[in-house]
């Protein structure tokens, strides 16, 4: 009862044995299908992808404090609210952007 190999196999074979090396029925039965995802390469590429979305996360908190800040600021120039829009938009953008922190890190949390 042989094996052959399936089209992620021989996708395998292309990324792990690129210039044509023996890879087997053997091999397959060995488990070294998924090679490819535990290469050097490929755990870097998943730590690049990590930090760049963690990275993300100061810019959207900034992002968020200074759009509820700059909405406050233009409610108490439109309505004479003076200092109650700027403090009400400054709270909101801080509760946005603790909410936007709490979302892009809660994978690498748990």
């Amino acid at each position: 009862m042989a094996n052959t190999l399936s089209d992620s196999d021989r996708w395998c074979l292309r990324i792990i044995w690129p210039l044509g090396s023996e890879y087997t029925e053997y091999h397959a039965a060995m488990g070294l299908k998924d090679l490819a995802k535990r290469t050097p390469t490929a755990n870097r590429m998943e730590v690049i992808r990590s930090f760049g979305e963690v990275a993300t996360v100061g810019l959207s908190f900034v992002l968020a404090l200074m759009i509820g800040t700059i909405g406050g600021w233009w409610l108490d120039q439109k309505f004479g609210w003076k200092p109650y829009g700027f403090f009400g938009g400054f709270i909101l953008g801080l509760a946005a952007g603790i909410r936007n922190v709490y979302f892009v890190t809660r994978k690498y949390l748990k």
